[in-house]
């Protein structure tokens, strides 16, 4: 999740790269999550690992959208607009990383009640 956190950081610019966060992070949590059901008897109810892996989903598949979305940006615009596309990705970034941030929190707060 940290991983997931972080990538907004890198620069707008770096598209292959940015890309290829989200999709490696996908496949970790599909195979962790395996190990987790394959040595845990299966339960009734939803835990706190559940919770924390349908989190870790829907967090790095918004992340792949925005890093599709800047990067398109990013290809579809001249040189000469990089620098304004540039701002507007930081911003989006930014708000992405806050909103995770919160939302785990929430998630946590939540699963303790």
């Amino acid at each position: 999740m940290a991983i997931i956190i972080l990538a907004p950081n890198l620069d707008g610019k770096m598209g292959e790269v940015r890309l290829a966060i989200p999709s490696t992070m996908l496949l970790t949590l599909v195979f962790l999550q395996q190990g987790v059901r394959e040595n845990i008897p299966p339960l009734e109810y939803t835990t706190f690992l559940d919770k924390i892996y349908l989190f870790g989903f829907i967090a790095a598949l918004s992340l792949f959208s925005i890093f599709v979305w800047a990067s398109n940006l990013y290809d579809n615009q001249p040189v000469e607009n990089h620098a304004s596309i540039s701002r507007k990705v930081d911003r989006v970034d930014t708000i992405f990383q806050v909103s995770t941030i919160v939302a785990a929190v929430g998630i946590f707060v939540w699963s303790l009640t």
